[in-house]
């Protein structure tokens, strides 16, 4: 426990110290959707979000590729990939984050634009920043709060900023502790943030036809 202590205090007096010229201004991640250029992908979102509000499973089985990635720890597959999320209860899990992902924005990244990630987050996530230990707002007007409640003051808001995790036990149930560039500290609503590493999904069109090649969380 003291090693992880230990290892914030440093991240915050690197994120505090570093680079002078540059904690005036906020780091940003700029929402970024590119599905829009090609239709295919379009469509079968839209499908996808039809399966979401219909929790249509034989759809969502019929898009996963046969080795889709469900962990970093597991062997893979549409067998485990049913078990995993409990895919016979209509109150999976599965449902709400498939829609989160589905929901935000995503980039090609091979030059057929045969594979598309999303969220936009794991696509343009800056390589010198770690995924771990620190987050991005994906709203505007973002607020950061003095203490994690809704009726706390607002100390500033914030567009699309990333920042430094504090609270490194997730020991505030919906809020994370947080830090911004100009060594604010609050507290933001974690619905209106998200990492990375958050569960995301990686498609992959083959003869036409797009498949869920992996959904994962973690690294």
């Amino acid at each position: 426990m003291k090693l992880k202590y230990n290892s914030i205090v440093a991240l915050i007096i690197l994120f505090t110290v570093t680079c002078p010229s540059q904690i005036k201004k906020p780091l940003k991640l700029i929402p970024v959707d590119q599905s829009y250029k090609d239709n295919s992908l379009l469509k079968f979102k839209k499908e996808v979000f039809t399966a979401i509000d219909k929790k249509d499973t034989n759809f969502i089985i019929s898009i996963l590729d046969t080795n889709i990635l469900n962990s970093f720890g597991g062997n893979g597959g549409i067998k485990e990939f049913w078990e995993m999320w409990q895919m016979q209860d209509p109150n999976s899990s599965f449902w709400l984050e498939l829609k989160k992902v589905f929901s935000m924005g995503g980039i090609f990244i091979s030059n057929e634009r045969k594979i598309f990630v999303m969220p936009y987050l794991f696509g343009i996530w800056p390589e010198d920043l770690d995924p771990f230990t620190y987050i991005a707002a994906i709203n505007k007007n973002v607020a950061i709060h003095e203490s994690p409640s809704k009726n706390s003051k607002i100390l500033k808001k914030i567009n699309y900023d990333i920042l430094l995790v504090l609270d490194y036990y997730d020991e505030y149930n919906n809020w994370k502790k947080v830090m911004t560039v100009d060594s604010l500290s609050g507290f933001v609503q974690k619905e209106f943030v998200r990492s990375p590493i958050d569960y995301r999904a990686i498609l992959q069109k083959e003869k036409g036809k797009w498949k869920i090649t992996s959904f994962v969380s973690g690294d």
